[in-house]
């Protein structure tokens, strides 16, 4: 559950798999809700949060920062952070945390001769900031991790489209397990000044010991399918507002999450 901000927050660039080119760059601020009542168990069935006698109901509030710099015409930075208020209510009890979660900084390199295909690996890595990783509702796992993967985006011109695939490693420090991860878009301009989108994202430990799980502790593994469309709008060459909704359609010891970010992009 925690991971799903970062990844819908890495979505929020529609063309993210190509390169930036020297000294121009995108930033964006976002504002989103997430909110669930049901959960998957280890064996993927769908049920209450928590447990069933004290079933929860999971809420936050998050403020995401995104960041894209061309360090070379092929080599891109990306850095990533968001704070969030999540709020844990079962029948008996209120828990409630606030803060920002974790740092993330990635490398992008494009190979970007091979138009209309570019091809690019990635290796990044995952820091936690100044929260407690024992609070409850979590902010985060606070175990540093690093990511390694490759992204694929082909451009469909003549036709006002694209579409973009991505897959690779994360490996987690900490409680957590180490998991997969990969993703599936594709977009479509109707006009010049609109793009509309859709995404599919998976994330699934690389064990599974059927583990129970809540929202108020650390989750060691988990697995989830999130998708969902979204909507770009260009005001300018430089302005872009983009709007993404995310439901879980399926996984394991993770939380059923409806996810609505909208943000306000700067290009140069």
């Amino acid at each position: 559950m925690l991971v799903l901000g970062l990844c819908l927050l890495t979505a929020l660039d529609a063309a993210a798999q190509w390169p930036r080119g020297t000294g121009k760059g995108y930033a964006q601020i976002s504002l989103g809700r997430a909110a669930a009542s049901q959960g998957f168990d280890s064996y993927r069935h769908l049920g209450v949060l928590g447990a069933p006698d004290n079933p929860e109901e999971y809420g936050d509030y998050a403020v995401y920062g995104y960041l894209e710099y061309g360090l070379t015409n092929e080599l891109t930075l990306i850095a990533s952070m968001y704070g969030k208020r999540q709020v844990v209510e079962n029948l008996t009890e209120s828990f409630a945390t606030s803060g920002l979660s974790d740092l993330s900084l990635q490398f992008r390199y494009t190979f970007s001769q091979l138009h209309p295909l570019v091809i690019s690996p990635q290796l990044g890595i995952k820091v936690p900031t100044y929260y407690d990783a024992d609070d409850s509702p979590p902010l985060g796992s606070g175990s540093v991790d690093m990511l390694a993967g490759m992204t694929l985006g082909l451009s469909l011109y003549p036709l006002p489209a694209y579409m973009g695939m991505g897959g690779g490693i994360k490996l987690r420090g900490g409680v957590p397990q180490n998991e997969y991860v990969g993703y599936l878009e594709g977009g479509v301009s109707p006009t010049s000044y609109v793009l509309l989108r859709g995404r599919v994202e998976l994330t699934e430990s690389t064990t599974n010991t059927g583990l129970s799980f809540s929202t108020l502790n650390q989750v060691p593994e988990q697995g989830y399918i999130n998708a969902g469309p979204g909507v770009s709008v260009l005001f300018s060459p430089n302005w872009q507002l983009h709007a993404d909704a995310r439901w879980t359609i399926d996984g394991r010891t993770t939380a059923r999450i409806s996810n609505v970010i909208v943000g306000l992009a700067y290009v140069w």
